[in-house]
Parts: C-alpha cells; sequence; structure tokens
C-alpha cells in the first residue's frame, strides 16, 4: 500500500514531464546520486506537493545523474526492488550515456527553465548556475555556501546532521502530516549514520530523534542492525563494476577558486565504499592509476580525488588518493601537511602516470573524514588559506 502511493507520485510527476508541463518546481538532488539524495529527493518533492502554502505546487522530484546509471548505485537500486518502487518512474536532468532509451524520463532543465529546491547540496554546479535565479528552496547538510539566501526565504533548511533525510522527516513531523513510506527515511539515516556508530561521528541527537518517530510507525520493530548489513552488502557490491563505474557510481565535481592565481581548479570526487586495501587486491596499482588518469581526461579534469572508506580486520579505515598534473603534486602535499597533528596524512603509494601525472595515496588517521567535510577544507586551501579545517 505505502509503495503504491510512493509510485503513484512519481507515474503522475513523469505525466508531467511527458506531457510538457511547464509550471513546475523540481526537487534536485545532487550529482553524486547516494542514496539519501535519491531518496530524500522523492519524498521531498512529494511533501512539498502537499502543502500548497509554500507556493510551488506542482512539485516533481529529479535525480542529478543519467538514469542509465542507477543500477551503479547498488544499495539505492537492491532497495528500490525489494520494496516495490517502480524506477522505470523516476526522472532525470541528465541525458542517459548509453543506448538503453531513457528519453521520456528526460527533463530538459535549458528548455524548462523550472523552480528549483536544492536538496542535499546547497549551491549549482557550474553547468546548472544558470538557473541560480530559479533556486527558491534548500534543505541541505552540508557547509552552508550562503547563496540564494534572499530568493529561498519560503524554504532554507541548512542544518549539519548525519542525513539530509532526517531534515526532510522533521519538516513531515511539524506539518503533522503521514510520511509516505517510513522504511525509505530509516534505511537512508541508517547508512548515513553508519547505524548510529559514534565512532564515525555523523550522528546527531536530530538523526536519533526521526529515527525513533519514525520507527513508531513501523508495524513491527526495526532491527537496524539488519538493515545496515543488508544495506552495506549491497553498496560493498562493486566488483562487477569496471573501475570507471566506481569513479562514476558516487562522484562530484567541483570547480575551486585558486587563491589570488584568478583561476579555478576543475576537480572531481569520488567514493567508494570499500577499503583502499581491499580495492588494491581486485585491482593493481597501476590498473588504477591507468584509469584514474584516463577518468580524468575524459571528464576534462585538472585533479582526480577518490575516497575510500571500509574496514581492515574489523577496523574502520579511511584512505584518499589524489591524482594531479606533476607541476601541481607540490601542493597537494602541502595541503595533506596543513592539518598538522589534528589530521595525519599517512603516505601509502605513489606511482607516476606518464610524465605528466602522478598518483599519490594516503591513510588517514581520523576514519570520520568524508566528503562532505573534505570539500570545504580543500576549498579553503586552495584559496589560500595556509591552514586546512575540518
Amino acid at each position: 500500500m505505502m509503495a503504491s502511493l510512493v509510485n503513484t507520485y512519481l507515474r503522475k510527476s513523469l505525466q508531467k514531464v511527458t506531457s510538457r508541463c511547464r509550471e513546475l518546481t523540481v526537487v534536485l538532488g545532487n550529482e553524486a546520486g547516494d542514496m539519501d539524495s535519491v531518496v530524500g529527493s522523492i519524498c521531498l518533492a512529494m511533501f512539498l506537493d502537499s502543502q500548497p502554502e509554500y507556493g510551488m505546487t506542482p512539485v516533481i522530484p529529479a535525480i542529478n545523474f543519467p538514469l542509465d546509471e542507477l543500477p551503479l548505485r547498488t544499495d539505492v537500486y537492491h532497495l528500490f526492488h525489494q520494496i516495490g518502487l517502480d524506477i522505470s518512474s523516476l526522472i532525470s536532468v541528465i541525458p542517459s550515456t548509453t543506448t538503453i532509451d531513457h528519453a521520456g524520463n528526460y527533463l530538459d532543465l535549458v528548455d524548462l527553465l523550472p523552480n528549483i529546491v536544492l536538496y542535499d547540496h546547497n549551491q549549482l554546479s557550474v553547468s546548472q548556475s544558470f538557473l541560480n535565479n530559479n533556486v527558491v528552496g534548500i534543505v541541505d547538510h552540508h557547509f552552508d555556501n550562503k547563496l540564494y539566501v534572499e530568493q529561498t526565504n519560503r524554504l532554507r533548511v541548512i542544518e549539519t546532521v548525519g542525513s539530509a533525510c532526517t531534515l526532510v522527516a522533521e519538516l513531515y513531523k511539524e506539518a503533522g502530516i503521514t510520511v509516505p513510506y517510513p522504511i525509505l527515511f530509516l534505511s537512508t539515516i541508517i547508512l548515513d549514520t553508519v547505524n548510529f556508530d559514534s565512532q564515525q561521528q555523523k550522528t546527531t541527537l536530530k538523526d536519533v530523534k526521526m529515527f525513533e518517530w519514525l520507527s513508531s510507525m513501523m508495524p513491527e520493530k526495526i532491527d537496524s542492525h539488519k538493515v545496515f548489513e543488508k544495506l552495506s552488502e549491497w553498496r560493498r557490491d562493486i566488483f562487477g563494476l569496471s573501475l570507471e563505474q566506481n569513479f562514476k557510481r558516487d562522484y562530484k565535481f567541483f570547480s575551486f577558486e585558486m587563491g589570488d592565481k584568478n583561476s579555478h581548479l576543475d576537480t572531481g570526487i569520488s567514493s567508494i565504499p570499500c577499503s583502499y586495501d581491499k580495492f588494491k587486491d581486485k585491482y593493481t596499482l597501476e590498473e588504477i592509476a591507468s584509469s584514474c588518469y584516463l577518468f580524468l581526461i575524459r571528464n576534462k579534469l585538472d585533479a582526480l580525488v577518490v575516497s575510500f572508506a571500509g574496514k581492515k580486520d574489523e577496523t574502520h579505515t579511511r584512505d584518499i588518493l589524489f591524482v594531479v598534473k606533476v607541476s601541481e603534486f607540490q601542493m597537494f602535499i602541502d595541503y595533506a601537511n596543513s592539518f598538522q597533528k589534528r589530521l595525519i596524512f599517512y603516505p601509502s603509494d605513489k606511482i607516476e602516470i606518464g610524465k605528466s601525472h602522478i598518483l599519490i595515496a594516503f591513510s588517514l588517521s581520523d576514519t570520520s573524514v568524508s566528503r562532505k567535510s573534505l570539500v570545504p577544507s580543500l576549498a579553503n586551501f586552495l584559496k589560500g588559506k595556509t591552514q586546512s579545517t575540518l
């Protein structure tokens, strides 16, 4: 019954796209498209569509990556299949890149120029910046870039919590309306907080409170450990993917301002949900370096950063590798050293890629460091601040 409510809403949303409805507000997830981004954009859009006082109706959700790449998000893909959500009704603002025909699910932002609610990010990508004046709302848990402030006065929720879905759930709770499918929220919050593991420093009191509130709606007590283990099993199922697919499955692009050089460093950051050592058990360092370089070139990047998070001997690990031009190698070494004793980058691998680029990998002393905290610290360093902060 609950799945049918969501599926009906998704089908009606898709019909608005195929019928070329021009008065739309689009809840747009981030380009990495993890479970939080995909699930939360659907649930937030359903909420706003039911609340005319926000002045945004009709509201539809959209994913910010090609729909043919959804199977690369193995946790999202398997969860949706298990609970009966119809992925054929999802809408994407990025055209598919393979021969799979998803043309009917594509929403052309340039043609439509819709109002935008940013979810799980608070700054449009460079390629979507033509919509800057169309941003009417934000719900996010990342560093606040303090953009679109006046135009988002109807809906601006930016708060550091483990999962952005926590903030969407709170909107439902405060409005006193029924949550359409609690297991969607619960699964996402469990995964984002690493099942409320205090060592990972991702959980806030609000995450816990919203989890408890959502759990009360379930017909039987939810075992968060079992849910986390199943979601993690799906998420770690990455070795059926190619190296390039692994870099694409949870990827974000950033154009970092370079201090007083009046230039930018176009940087891709990929997150991979396994330990670096386990990844190297599957692929050689030479294969990783070669594939990183090809991915960098194909995406016209100045630098590629890959973050690994997993376990080794039941201990959480966090590793990071940089693929950069030889001429910019020292800059990233300086970045790694800029944290002093607060965060230690232990060098693990270094390999030259031809004469132009180099790969260097580090193991981090703090396993709670994620892309969400890494991005503002790298941005501040490249702007010219001598000491990075997390």
